[in-house]
């Protein structure tokens, strides 16, 4: 029995990561009113995405370009009047993974302490040029405190 628990872990694992990265390059877009995508969905979002770039007909770009835009606006985008929210498409398993370093990325953006998320879900700090990358919550504020016990209030 115990052979077989773990090979369903690992399967799940497996099943969760060819999800994610089959949707790894979709992008949601939220807030759109109904209506607005009269003349088709592709070209809006065309001219929508054009103009946060700021691109003109002939250039186009990448997904990475558009992510570091959204980054630069914090994922709130106004167009036509209306608030728009465009975001990554990740499994709900890997979101709830992202979001558990909420709290800690807070704390790290009110320090200005340079720091990210890999994919899928692992935080990647540097303090004093010492690069950590944790793969747990619980892990990374061990050796957080351990590096900047102010952080915590210590």
């Amino acid at each position: 029995m115990g052979d077989l628990s773990k090979d369903v872990k690992a399967l799940q694992g497996k099943m969760l990561d060819l999800e994610a990265r089959s949707r790894r390059n979709n992008l949601i877009l939220a807030g759109l009113p109904e209506g607005k995508e009269a003349g088709g969905i592709s070209p809006l979002l065309d001219k929508i995405i054009r103009h946060f770039l700021k691109l003109s007909e002939v250039e186009w770009s990448d997904k990475n370009e558009v992510f570091k835009t959204l980054a630069s606006v914090k994922g709130k985008l106004t167009w036509d009047g209306h608030d728009l929210h465009m975001f990554q498409n990740f499994p709900m398993e890997i979101q709830r993974q992202r979001d558990s370093y909420r709290e800690l990325r807070s704390i790290l953006r009110k320090e200005n302490l340079r720091h990210g998320i890999l994919y899928p879900a692992r935080l990647i700090v540097t303090i004093n040029e010492e690069t950590f990358i944790f793969k747990e919550p619980k892990e990374d504020e061990k050796v957080l405190k351990e590096k900047r016990p102010d952080l915590f209030g210590m």
